[in-house]
């Protein structure tokens, strides 16, 4: 059998040899280049994420040394500190003030939308009620001090207003209008569709 071989030219071996280029550099983009490529996004994506996941925990801190500074204030003052509860707790804040205002002669409850900073939610509420006597008013102020929710009366209000009994005497009655806020964090609490937004983003 005759062999049959034949020289390449040196157009032929210049083809082959930018083939050759074109098939290492396509193998390096391929095998190195994206690959590297690949991993520095994805280093930069895990550095943005920690980044907003430091922000945020950050911003918890804040919040909790504000809380902190707030108790501390109310430590020094000789008050007893109240412990602040998990949001939503406003269920039970409105039954806590019906339950103390059931004795009086009439009353009415306006509760504001709540605004929240940080973890802190405050939920700020307006009471109007009729009573006889200015001790009971004072008994609903110390109830609503010692209340088992942080509560920080804002403003109060009595005035005089003289009635009629059954019997056509005159009876004057204790009218109070007040404002508080009641004070509840996110720290074990659980969001729901009344959680405002943050106000400090």
């Amino acid at each position: 059998m005759k062999n049959i071989t034949r020289n390449f030219t040196g157009k032929e071996k210049a083809i082959i040899a930018v083939m050759l280029v074109i098939l290492l550099f396509l193998a390096y983009n391929q095998f190195v280049d994206k690959p590297i490529n690949k991993s520095i996004e994805d280093e930069k994506a895990e550095q943005e994420s920690l980044r907003v996941q430091i922000e945020a925990v950050n911003k918890k801190i804040l919040g909790l040394q504000q809380m902190k500074n707030e108790l501390d204030e109310l430590n020094s003052s000789g008050e007893k500190p109240i412990e602040m509860k998990p949001y939503n707790g406003s269920k039970e804040e409105r039954y806590f003030l019906a339950s103390v205002l059931k004795n009086t002669k009439g009353w009415d409850i306006s509760i504001g939308d709540c605004t929240r900073s940080g973890d802190q939610i405050r939920r700020q509420f307006s009471v109007t009620f009729t009573t006889e006597t200015y001790k009971k008013m004072e008994w609903f102020l110390t109830q609503l001090t010692k209340c088992p929710y942080r509560c920080i009366i804002n403003s109060a209000k009595c005035s005089i207003q003289d009635t009629r009994n059954a019997e056509g005497e005159e009876e004057p009655e204790v009218v109070v209008k007040l404002t508080a806020t009641f004070f509840e964090t996110m720290v074990g609490g659980t969001p729901d569709e009344a959680l405002p937004a943050d106000s400090r983003k």
